[in-house]
């Protein structure tokens, strides 16, 4: 009985090292297909960025940053704002209240006289 416990070891190591050899050729198929691919899209990457790189660093140069819409505005503008124009009567404001008030106020018409 030895023997053919012996005999079908060996079958599932014939079995293992026929199944390991294409897979193990695959991979290093496969990773320097996906190698080659990333270093080509990092050339067409490298080939759409500007010539200074991703950000722009400002030239020792620079002035400060300004707000053209403040510095306009500041140069227009008067320092105070404006007045505002009187009215004879102030406006009074509307609440629920006196809209409520307002419909029940309201004359009832008499049964009939429509």
């Amino acid at each position: 009985m030895a023997t053919g416990a012996r005999r079908g070891g060996l079958g599932w190591l014939i079995l293992i090292a026929a199944l390991a050899v294409p897979g193990f050729l695959f991979y290093n198929w496969w990773s320097h297909q996906k190698a080659e691919h990333d270093r080509g899209l990092a050339v067409k990457a490298r080939a759409r960025l500007p010539q200074g790189g991703v950000f722009q660093t400002p030239s020792p140069a620079a002035d400060r940053l300004v707000n053209p819409i403040a510095s306009t505005a500041a140069a227009t503008a008067p320092l105070s704002p404006a007045p505002l124009p009187k009215t004879a009567a102030p406006v009074p404001a509307r609440t629920p209240a006196a809209a409520a008030v307002a419909v029940a106020v309201a004359p009832a018409v008499a049964p009939g006289a429509l």
